[in-house]
């Protein structure tokens, strides 16, 4: 299944990649505002999502 390998990539091994992601955007939060943040993160893929147009659009990419 496709969906499965894209979740795979974005959550990393052993939840490394979306950790990461998660610390970051904490950080960058907390920066922003001044304030503890505590986030709680999920990934879920959605079915065809590669060929929606707005999802290359919002993230300033080239839809093909």
């Amino acid at each position: 299944m496709q969906n499965a390998a894209h979740k795979k990539i974005v959550v990393g091994r052993g939840g490394e990649q979306l950790k990461t992601i998660g610390t970051a955007a904490r950080h960058d939060i907390q920066d922003q505002w001044g304030v503890n943040a505590r986030l709680h993160l999920f990934v879920r893929v959605e079915e065809n999502w590669e060929d929606v147009a707005e999802n290359y659009t919002d993230q300033g990419l080239e839809f093909k």
